[in-house]
């Protein structure tokens, strides 16, 4: 029987991937920010929220596609890190990438297994338009897309006689397969322009209704984080109100929780 890793030992793990990433950024010039609950718990706590699970960077998309670029054309150096995504990984199916220390598995309850290790999140920052009212249409497109994916992929919805019509439009959504959808939110994502952009959001995934002002991300300062210090956007709090409001406030004991459905554990460990 394998011995799951605890809460405790994933976060270390998670932790030296966030360096080694930092690292790669650093020497070649990727912009990175810590993000979401990452970015609260060095805010907040000065490393991770207590309770959390996993480790959150965003990065705009041309540094996210310069820095997959890398990953890819340097995997023999990298050793056990390693970048999956929906391009190079059979039944991975988010728009983001997660870079993994390929040394350990994780199982989940709901997704097909792909491989991946105890991992971070890296999510692309797209320029979804000028005009905020344009760049709300455009998420709202990429949005039901995604839902439609996330139905092809047959890894949130199941089957249920009681709603027939619903159970004909999952069969055609998983007929028509995750690259159809894949290739549609990609050709929507191609038409982005970032530089010229003045808002940010990222389009790639579920429907997120957070679309940020480009000029959250135009300066970045240094934070701690566990006892390193790591890039965050100057305009933190602009950006962390947006998602989450009164983000210094704790949740309710109830809500503290890991919010990740897996299991890790290390290979070959019996």
């Amino acid at each position: 029987m394998e011995k799951y890793l605890q809460l405790e030992d994933i976060k270390k793990i998670s932790l030296d991937i966030l360096k080694r990433v930092a690292k790669i950024c650093d020497d070649n010039g990727f912009r990175y920010v810590l993000a979401y609950g990452t970015l609260i718990g060095a805010i907040r706590h000065h490393g991770f929220i207590p309770w959390d699970d996993d480790i959150d960077i965003q990065m705009p998309r041309p540094d996210y596609d310069r820095f997959l670029h890398y990953m890819d054309t340097h995997k023999n150096e990298l050793g056990n890190l390693r970048a999956f995504n929906r391009t190079n990984t059979k039944y991975y199916w988010y728009g983001i990438t997660r870079v993994c220390n390929t040394d350990y598995v994780i199982h989940t309850h709901n997704e097909r297994d792909c491989g991946m290790g105890v991992f971070i999140d890296v999510y692309p920052l797209d320029g979804v338009g000028t005009e905020y009212v344009s760049a709300t249409k455009l998420l709202i497109k990429t949005g039901i897309i995604n839902d439609r994916l996330c139905q092809a992929s047959g890894i949130k919805f199941k089957y249920s006689l009681k709603h027939p019509y619903y159970d004909l439009r999952i069969f055609t959504h998983r007929m028509l397969g995750s690259k159809y959808y894949i290739k549609k939110i990609d050709q929507i994502i191609a038409k982005c322009d970032y530089e010229n952009s003045n808002y940010l959001a990222l389009a790639c995934w579920d429907y997120s209704p957070q679309i940020y002002n480009k000029n959250f991300f135009d300066d970045r300062i240094k934070v701690k984080f566990e006892g390193t210090e790591f890039y965050a956007p100057r305009e933190y709090d602009n950006a962390l109100r947006l998602t989450y409001g009164d983000y210094m406030k704790l949740p309710p004991k109830s809500e503290q929780v890991p919010h990740h459905g897996y299991v890790a554990f290390k290979k070959n460990n019996k």
